[in-house]
C-alpha cells in the first residue's frame, strides 16, 4: 500500500515547487515591423524581471535609403535602464535613428538564471 502512494505524493510535490519562469517580450516599441519617424528610446517589455547584465540588446542598421549594397552597421553609445520594477527594459539611443530598417536582437535574463532571446526589425522613415 505504501508503495501506491509513492506516485501521488511525488506529483503533490512537484506542484507544489515554485516554476522558474522564462522572460517572455510582452511589448516594444518600436515594436516589430513597424514602421516609425526617428526614435530615440527602445522599450521592451517581459513578462517577469530582467537584470542588466545579463540583459542586452544589439542595434544594427541593416539597410538605409538610396545606398545599394549598404552594409549592416552597429548603432552604439546607448544606455540602458530598468523601469517597471524591472519587467522593462529602457533604452536611450544618443541621438534620433536616421532613415532606414534596423534589426534589433536582445537577450532577457532574469535574476533566477532563466534567459530568452529574440530579435526582430523595424523601419524608420
Amino acid at each position: 500500500m505504501r508503495h501506491a502512494a509513492l506516485p501521488l505524493a511525488l506529483a503533490v510535490l512537484c506542484a507544489a515547487a515554485p516554476a522558474l519562469a522564462q522572460p517572455a517580450l510582452t511589448a516594444a516599441s518600436p515594436s516589430a515591423d513597424a514602421v516609425v519617424s526617428a526614435p530615440t528610446v527602445i522599450t521592451l517589455s517581459f513578462t517577469e524581471a530582467v537584470a542588466v547584465p545579463p540583459s542586452s540588446l544589439a542595434l544594427v542598421m541593416t539597410a538605409m535609403p538610396g545606398m545599394a549594397n549598404h552594409q549592416p552597421m552597429k548603432v552604439t553609445g546607448f544606455a540602458t535602464a530598468l523601469a517597471d520594477q524591472g519587467k522593462t527594459l529602457k533604452v536611450t539611443l544618443p541621438r534620433a535613428l536616421p532613415a532606414g530598417t534596423y534589426r534589433l536582437t536582445w537577450h532577457a535574463g532574469s535574476s533566477t538564471g532563466e534567459s530568452a532571446d529574440g530579435s526582430y526589425s523595424f523601419t524608420v522613415k
